[in-house]
């Protein structure tokens, strides 16, 4: 039988098992995390649900949420496991299910933060910090405040749980999110460059050959703010043209003219991936061109 979308691999190990249940603590579904990394969504009869298909989405630890002060801090993870850990320190934190990417949080989750004092927490990786913004974006007009902190001396792909291991503390946390500023989506930078996040037919997934793209694209004609364009573009798959915009000082009709004058001249061409405000940079290569 062909494996739907959502569906965990054949052979996985469940490794946990985190229930979601409504505000009166009525079970609504499962979410099992298996090894290799993968999850999968089943309701209270076990009914297996595709990750992404139709049910109701809560925050994770919803009726703990609801009954903790209003005036405390809410931390937003990527994960159930993280939640559990911050939990475990004596604070209150949340997450959706099925881990994080782009439109995995929803206005159903949003809603449930009204009125909060809310610190996200993204995990060390392009998607980790795509998501933290996602977030960010969806509250931002109805939380009390807004912090994204991302952790210092965070392996990659790590999250709090892991930074939490290496010897950090909650006193610490608490040091740090009094020293974020609020988030505000016009004046917040754009996420790191992460070259580890390349995709898989790239041949740009090293840390040398990411070097080398940049040397690419700065060995160019063009001119340097097209080459910061690029350099943007290449570097975090997924920006959208207002924060383009806002980082390189121009309009947003200017951008999207800066965009498609590059992909006229063969300087970009759209990521397979289809995504909306995603770019895959295909310089030396398709061009032929060589550094002097």
């Amino acid at each position: 039988m062909r494996r739907r979308r959502g569906q965990p691999k054949s052979g996985g190990r469940i490794i946990a098992r985190y229930n979601y249940v409504d505000e009166q603590g009525n079970p609504l579904y499962q979410v099992r995390r298996y090894e290799p990394k993968n999850f999968s969504v089943h309701t209270a009869a076990d009914k297996e649900l595709d990750a992404t298909g139709k049910y109701r989405r809560i925050p994770y630890r919803l009726p703990e949420l609801l009954q903790s002060d209003p005036n405390e801090i809410v931390y937003v993870v990527e994960g159930e496991k993280d939640v559990d850990r911050l939990r475990s320190e004596g604070l209150i934190a949340t997450c959706n299910a099925v881990g994080g990417g782009k439109g995995k949080w929803t206005r159903s989750h949003s809603r449930y933060l009204h009125g909060r004092h809310v610190v996200i927490l993204p995990d060390n990786d392009a998607t980790g910090i795509e998501h933290g913004l996602s977030i960010a974006g969806s509250i931002n007009r109805i939380a009390a405040s807004v912090r994204v902190l991302e952790l210092p001396d965070l392996p990659h792909k790590g999250d709090v749980s892991d930074w939490l291991d290496r010897g950090h503390t909650v006193e610490e946390l608490t040091r740090l999110v009094a020293a974020t500023p609020i988030w505000r989506s016009r004046s917040s930078p754009l996420p790191k460059p992460d070259w580890a996040e390349r995709d898989s037919n790239s041949n740009y997934t090293a840390i040398n050959d990411a070097r080398w793209r940049r040397r690419e694209i700065y060995g160019l004609p063009i001119l340097p703010t097209e080459k910061l364009l690029l350099l943007m573009l290449s570097e975090y798959e997924g920006p959208t043209q207002e924060d383009l915009a806002v980082y390189l000082r121009l309009t947003p009709r200017r951008v999207r003219q800066m965009i498609q004058e590059l992909k006229n001249r063969g300087y970009i061409r759209t990521s397979r991936r289809g995504r909306r405000n995603s770019y895959g940079i295909d310089t030396l290569r398709r061009l032929g061109q060589r550094l002097n």
